[in-house]
């Protein structure tokens, strides 16, 4: 589960979010090489994110969730031609 705190911790030290860490650590892989080359898309991707930070880490988190129910689902899932019938 991923912190608020930590995120926000984390565009404070990457240079008021010029090197994308706090991308890194939502899973943003792609927008954060572009941050970290650009310094912040120019400032601008950077202050987005301090305003949208919250948000960003609300949906990281949903999307984590989402995809332990969609991979439980599916591993808890058995083939009909197995029985547990001992």
């Amino acid at each position: 589960m991923y912190s608020t705190g930590l995120a926000y911790f984390l565009w404070l030290i990457s240079g008021l979010g010029a090197l994308g860490f706090h991308r890194f650590y939502l899973g943003k892989w792609g927008t954060g090489l572009i941050y970290m080359f650009t310094g912040g898309l120019g400032g601008i991707g950077s202050f987005y994110d301090l305003v949208t930070l919250p948000l960003q880490v609300r949906e990281a988190n949903l999307r984590n969730a989402y995809r332990e129910v969609i991979y439980d689902r599916h591993a808890q899932r058995k083939p009909d031609f197995i029985q547990n019938d001992f």
